[in-house]
């Protein structure tokens, strides 16, 4: 008895017909009811409704007619409206029953036309609907099958994909529908479509899909009139097939109809309908779709297909490609991608397609689409087809479609990968076909984030190309769009303030070229509309953001040094403005420009006019007297109306400088301005001007009186100067000068700067670290140093020893000796620094380490009396506490010296145990940092005390110990990690919360590291970290023991694999949130740790692999092309899991190579497996494995 499957196997006499071009589908009720559609019974009913409605029978005659059957009914209801005169009324009810349901997630028509493309053969359909339509080319959809074209049909049936109405259409031919029972006979008797019908029968194999009980009678009417020939094959086998749907249990029904249908020769196809009710008919066909994709040639075949249509384009081949890539969106992408070699004869077929309208379409369709359209227009620039020709006004036409559909969605100018392309395309236009819509979208697309770098150089291409090519056409646009701007925002987070700033569209660097290198041309070219766009932009500025262009921007309108702390933006505006005026100026005396700039109420306006009057004095200086207003009273003028005065004084006639000197005069200061302030301001104006009349030399001394000294800076009211600040003390005196004197200098320093601070510091400790041997050869005078510089000395001293500069270690560490015993109290600095110079001598290779302790105890003692220091922070910055550094310094000078004497001084380890007592947080720091270590000089001193130097009961010392462990560690000893497991200390860890989340990463690494070691705590550590559920603990922990895994050889793979489960379990309970869904993928890279693949790794990677990151698919890819040869089945089903979920890895092409290589070499099953792997990747477009395909299957 057959098995009713939800997924039907596809049967292989199906298989070979399909590759054979000879199957035939046929379309019944069921298929269009499914989408939504009425079927018999409820069309019948509605038409029923009309004829009552309409009042042409009584409601007693609608009573008795309810009972007739669908195909009665409807065949008497059309008599009653035609002979009614409301034959109208028959058409609009029916066209009402067959509206599709909009709501549904799928298109059993799309599936249906996918299928019958794959084997290039007729759909014929008894459905009246036009639904499938969509999917086919007008040309492949036949109405008439009963005239006598009958032959010329059959001759155009396969190997082509034909829709066939063989009840005719209502949309197209209302009178022409086959529904009433005198219809069926007559159609059915008609000796051409019997012949048609007859020929489909005998030379396909039909599949019969959405066929029911209602049209038995049709099938029974077509089947029955013909020989066996064309119901069963030369074996006796049934020729067709009828997909129907059924429950599972009912395999006794199915039964019985099948030996219902075996008389008619057609076999039935059962599919389960239990979950997906009759919506499960789109899964089956779906599925049936991808079958045949994967493990046939029909995507290999339909791109070589693709391939030569594109490159040898003929129209009536062409509608092949058209009808393919209707229903298949791979292949769609492949033609796509495919046709940038050869764009200019596909543009017109394309475009009466409306492939353009972009409405409802995928951004991946749209992506696609704009980049052929960029390869058209390349091409079409290339080869001078860009005139008035049709062709190319089609083509304008579908650029500004694309603009208004942007304009009213936004989609296109916010994706960088369609900013890329509309930008290509409009670049390739003629300069003139450049209009302002193109220039606003492109203007849309660089106030995008990331955009001026992107694209800037393409933009300023275009805008020099026309410069050098002497095009004024549309330069206009280019220079809108070069020199525009863009503004940005930013919200302060503390206080309700935003900030606007103003951005330049392309990046200012290409502005400099363009004036450099392109300003003179330009200028020739277009210098007068170039000043009034410029202007244009720079009001708009003005306009939008306040204080622009103000004197702390523009500093200067010349070129100046000062220059170089102006906004680049806005100055290169500036200085474009101006250079062009000298150039409109120079070369055709258009004064009025000038005056107009003057004449603006913005001052960078007057300015910029100021800045060419000085340039051209004597044919402008009449336009600087005539200034309605005292120049010298506008400050932001000042350094403009100076320069004029200070260059072009000594022209001034005696009524001239008369004139400046009232405006000096008169000129209006501040109140708050002291006499002193006046006078200064004045003597800077007067400072300007010629000096050979007396009037102004008397005025000068005057106020010069009043303010006395040298004017800085004159023209400038702010002056900007970041030179590296000079020492009030030089270096070379350091290196001159005594120590004694050196002290006496440094002991009187006094400033009030702290740059002139820091500087003395830090030259101090250059001089010492270049040449500490003059420093330490007559050391004594500094025991008189104070601080910061006796600090300085040391860090000093410790660079030198850093950089292997060599000088006298034993006058040093006496001179820390002597001093230590002079100072019952040493500042933090002065301390920290002399830990360090000691623990600096240490590192080298010395024998007198008991004068090391000696002076490490001396500094101890300081430390632990001193009242005077600060309060250290427990936390990771104690380390930098000279109290710290002097307890890491003990224990290394007890590491050096159990090295060589295999004893651990006992003194430190007094000193150790004392502060423990006392509860020192510096020494809870030092001691877990170097526990290893410890641990190895006395492992039964550490095993006695570890809860000491770990405490428990006081919170913040047991973070500082333990979290110095962790995050110092050297190799520890496994009998010490064992030890502090066993006391309970990482679980106590797993329960802390750190300041540092670092720290819980840290935890997790050591967790793992227990679980290699075999320790038995460790089970109960990972199953209350697995309970935790932190995602980011459970990632520090799931690559650590993948990391530990390649240490140890020994493992134990039944513990693992158990371990991986239970992870997994975890992660699935919440498989919904995105950071445990990222886990899945830390997960998966388990499979590195395994040699094989058995069944339970293999559900476990099958499901997560949906959740593999970008990032982590490569490193996968190759972790299971090494399984291939040994679990070739797992291997192959994993990677096809992974190709469902859109995850190619395409950058792993040499291990997918591998894999496939591997799967056809072992041939069988296997093979189909390949096959599939290498469509799935060929329907992607990535080629790299076409080769293997076709050779595998030649």
């Amino acid at each position: 008895m057959k098995e009713i499957k939800s997924i039907p196997e596809l049967p292989s006499s199906i298989v070979e017909a399909l590759n054979e071009k000879k199957l035939a589908l046929f379309i019944g009720a069921g298929v269009s009811k499914t989408m939504g559609c009425c079927g018999w019974e409820e069309i019948s009913r509605k038409l029923l409704d009309i004829c009552r409605s309409t009042g042409i029978i009584s409601f007693r005659e609608f009573k008795n007619l309810q009972d007739r059957s669908p195909k009665e009914l409807i065949t008497i209801c059309r008599h009653l409206l035609e002979s009614n005169g409301k034959d109208d009324k028959f058409y609009e009810g029916i066209a009402s029953c067959l509206e599709l349901d909009k709501t549904l997630g799928f298109n059993l028509y799309k599936e249906l036309t996918s299928l019958s493309g794959k084997f290039q053969g007729p759909i014929i359909t008894t459905n009246i609907d036009n639904h499938f339509h969509e999917f086919f080319e007008d040309e492949n959809i036949i109405y008439d099958v009963e005239g006598p074209d009958v032959k010329r049909l059959l001759q155009q049936i396969g190997p082509r994909s034909l829709l066939c109405h063989v009840h005719g259409c209502l949309e197209k031919d209302k009178k022409g529908i086959v529904f009433t029972l005198r219809e069926y006979i007559h159609r059915y008797n008609n000796e051409h479509f019997k012949d048609f019908l007859e020929h489909i029968f005998r030379e396909y194999q039909v599949l019969f899909i959405g066929y029911g009980l209602e049209e038995f009678e049709i099938l029974d009417f077509i089947i029955t009139k013909y020989d066996d020939r064309v119901k069963h094959d030369s074996e006796g086998r049934c020729k067709h097939f009828i997909l129907k749907p059924y429950f599972r249990g009912d395999e006794k029904l199915l039964e019985y109809d099948q030996h219902y249908y075996r008389d008619l020769g057609i076999e039935v196809i059962p599919y389960a309908i239990d979950e997906g009710g009759y919506h499960q008919l789109h899964e089956v066909l779906k599925n049936w779709n991808i079958q045949i994709n994967n493990k046939s040639r029909y995507i290999v075949d339909s791109i070589n297909k693709i391939e030569n249509l594109i490159e040898n384009y003929d129209k009536e081949k062409a509608l092949e490609v058209f009808q393919t890539i209707r229903t298949d969106s791979s292949l769609k992408k492949i033609f796509l991608e495919k046709l940038k070699s050869n764009p200019v004869p596909w543009f017109s077929p394309l475009y009466e397609r409306k492939f353009f309208s972009f409405e409802g379409k995928s951004m991946r369709h749209i992506r696609l689409t704009l980049d052929y359209l960029k390869s058209l227009a390349l091409k079409m620039k290339n080869e001078n087809l860009m005139s008035n020709s049709d062709e190319f006004k089609v083509f304008k036409n579908v650029l500004d479609n694309i603009i208004k559909f942007d304009e009213t969605h936004g989609k296109l100018s916010k994706d960088t990968t369609c900013q890329f392309l509309l930008v290509g395309i409009i670049l390739n236009l003629p300069a003139e076909e450049v209009s302002e819509k193109h220039v606003k979208l492109i203007k849309a697309i660089f106030k995008e984030k990331s955009s001026e770098m992107v694209f800037s150089k393409e933009i300023v291409d275009e805008l020099t190309r026309s410069v050098e090519e002497k095009e004024r056409e549309g330069l206009n646009n280019w220079i809108s769009v070069v020199y525009g701007f863009k503004i940005e925002e930013y919200k302060m987070k503390f206080i309700n303030f935003t900030e606007y700033t103003v951005k330049p569209l392309v990046h200012v660097e290409y502005l400099k070229k363009i004036r450099r290198e392109y300003g003179n041309s330009l200028f020739k070219l277009y210098c007068p509309e170039l000043i009034f766009e410029l202007k244009v932009i720079m009001d708009k500025i003005i306009d939008s953001v306040d204080n622009q262009f103000n004197f702390g921007q523009i500093s200067t309108i010349e070129d100046h040094p000062q220059g170089k702390y102006n906004d680049e933006y806005l100055s290169e505006l500036v200085y474009l403005v101006r250079d062009a005026m000298i150039f409109e100026v120079s070369e055709n005396k258009n004064f009025e420009i000038v005056e107009s700039f003057l004449k603006e109420k913005h001052s960078i306006f007057k300015r910029i006019g100021l800045h060419i009057i000085d340039k051209f004095y004597d044919d402008l200086k009449n336009l600087f007297w005539s200034l309605d207003e005292n120049p010298l009273a506008d400050l932001s003028l000042y350094h403009e109306v100076y320069e004029l005065l200070k260059n072009n004084s000594s022209k001034f006639s005696k009524e001239e400088l008369d004139k400046v000197i009232e405006w000096i005069e008169t000129c209006y200061f501040d109140p708050e301005m002291t006499e002193e302030d006046i006078a200064y301001s004045k003597k800077k104006w007067l400072y300007a001007l010629d000096t050979k009349n007396e009037r102004i030399n008397e005025l000068y001394e005057k106020y010069d009186s009043i303010a006395p000294g040298k004017i800085e800076h004159p023209g400038f009211l702010i002056w900007i100067d970041f030179k590296a600040p000079e020492s009030p003390i030089p270096l070379s005196t350091f290196l001159t000068k005594s120590n004694k004197e050196l002290v006496e200098l440094l002991n009187n320093f006094s400033t009030k700067s702290k740059i002139d601070q820091f500087v003395v510091e830090s030259d101090f400790i250059k001089a010492v670290s270049d040449n500490p041997q003059k420093f330490v050869e007559k050391i004594n005078p500094f025991f008189e140093l104070q601080e910061p510089f006796l600090s300085d000395f040391f860090k000093g001293l410790v660079k030198a020893s850093e950089l292997k500069k060599r000088f006298n270690w034993s006058n040093v560490l006496q001179f820390i000796s002597n001093l230590l015993k002079r100072r019952s109290f040493v500042e933090d600095r002065v301390a920290s620094s002399i830990a360090d110079i000691i623990s600096e001598y240490i590192k080298k290779d010395v024998e007198d380490l008991e004068n090391v302790k000696k002076l490490f105890n001396l500094l101890l003692n300081i430390l632990s009396c001193k009242t005077k220091s600060k309060k250290q922070v427990r936390d990771v910055d104690i380390i930098g506490s000279p109290l710290y550094k002097v307890f890491s310094g003990l224990i290394n000078y007890s590491l050096k010296e159990y090295k060589r004497s295999s004893l651990w001084d006992p003194e430190v380890k007094n000193i150790i145990e004392d502060n423990l007592e006392n509860h020192c947080p510096e020494i809870y720091y030092a001691v877990g940092t170097y526990l290893p270590q410890l641990y190895l000089i006395d492992d039964v001193w550490i095993t006695e005390n570890l809860n000491r130097v770990f405490p428990k009961d006081n919170k913040e010392n047991w973070k500082a110990s333990f979290s110095a462990y962790l995050k110092y560690p050297s190799q520890v000893p496994s009998s010490l990690l064992k030890l502090i497991l066993s006391n309970g200390h990482y679980k106590q860890a797993l329960e802390t919360k750190f300041e540092d989340e670092g720290i819980f990463g840290l935890v997790a690494r050591d967790i793992a590291l227990c679980f290699y070691e075999n320790f038995d705590e460790s089970a109960e550590l990972i199953f209350c970290l697995i309970q935790k559920k932190d995602p980011k603990q459970l990632r520090y922990f799931i690559r650590s023991f993948k990391w530990f895994a390649k240490e140890y050889k020994n493992k134990d793979f039944v513990k693992i694999k158990e371990l991986w489960g239970q992870l997994y379990s975890c992660l699935l309970e919440k498989e919904n949130e995105e950071t445990f869904q990222e886990l899945f993928s830390e997960l998966a890279s388990w499979l590195s740790i395994f040699d094989s693949i058995d069944n339970q790794i293999f559900e476990w990677l099958r499901s997560s692999v949906k959740y593999l990151t970008k990032a982590d698919s490569y490193i996968f890819i190759e972790e299971l092309s090494k399984h291939v040869e040994k679990n070739p089945r797992e291997v192959a089903k994993i990677h096809i899991c992974m190709l469902k979920e859109g995850n190619y890895a395409e950058i792993a092409q040499d291990h997918i190579r591998k894999i496939v290589d591997t799967l056809y070499e072992k041939g069988g099953d296997y093979k189909g497996y390949a096959d599939t792997i290498c469509n799935m990747y060929l329907s992607e477009g990535f080629e790299f494995l076409r080769d293997t395909f076709e050779k595998n299957n030649p």
